[in-house]
């Protein structure tokens, strides 16, 4: 029997989300631990928790996205505009972060996915998927020693188009140990971690 709106369980009160909202955006660790871990035992239909950890996310880095990509993979939930914290915590470099997330949008499936290429395709000036394929096909064999108009760039570029490509293939139905043998340079703790994160469901 699903839950109510009016199940007090689904729902924390006013006070205890502005205890979370301060906890994650004070100075005291042992306020934002405390913040943390009421997240964690907060659903998805708790009134009000997803934008603050979706705020949260955009404002504090990586730190923020790690908070969103593992509260998010608890619940069902998946919105559109959650695709530009998805495709940052691609590139980020905590690899808990950018494992977690490829993980997320292999669970989520092809709708995901999309919403997340289609940003990926917007943020490069591309329009037509196709171009994008090429397009992320150019980063995944770019050396930054050679191409020094995209050295700022580059970097994170490679990271996200490694990312989108590791999560099209899973979802294609390729295993992750596959995967792994199709993807050069990707750290191996990613490939380790998919395979534990996408057994549990």
């Amino acid at each position: 029997m699903s839950s109510t709106p009016n199940d007090n369980e689904s729902q924390p009160t006013a006070v205890s989300l502005l205890d979370i909202q301060k906890g994650l955006r004070g100075d005291s660790r042992t306020e934002y631990a405390r913040a943390r871990s009421s997240v964690w035992e907060l659903s998805e239909k708790a009134l009000g928790i997803e934008h603050v950890i979706f705020d949260f996310a955009q404002e504090n880095g990586s730190e923020g996205r790690f908070l969103f990509v593992y509260w998010l993979a608890s619940t069902k939930l998946w919105k559109i505009n959650y695709s530009s914290v998805v495709l940052k915590s691609f590139s980020d470099f905590d690899l808990l972060v950018r494992a977690t997330a490829i993980g997320l949008v292999v669970r989520r499936g092809r709708n995901a996915f999309d919403s997340i290429f289609k940003l990926f395709l917007s943020e490069n000036a591309v329009e037509t998927e196709a171009d994008g394929e090429i397009l992320m096909e150019r980063y995944l064999k770019a050396d930054h020693k050679y191409e020094n108009d995209w050295v700022q760039n580059l970097v994170v570029k490679k990271r996200q188009a490694r990312a989108l490509k590791i999560s099209k293939l899973i979802i294609d139905g390729m295993t992750v140990e596959e995967t792994r043998g199709e993807i050069l340079g990707e750290d191996s703790f990613v490939f380790d971690h998919l395979k534990c994160f996408l057994r549990v469901e």
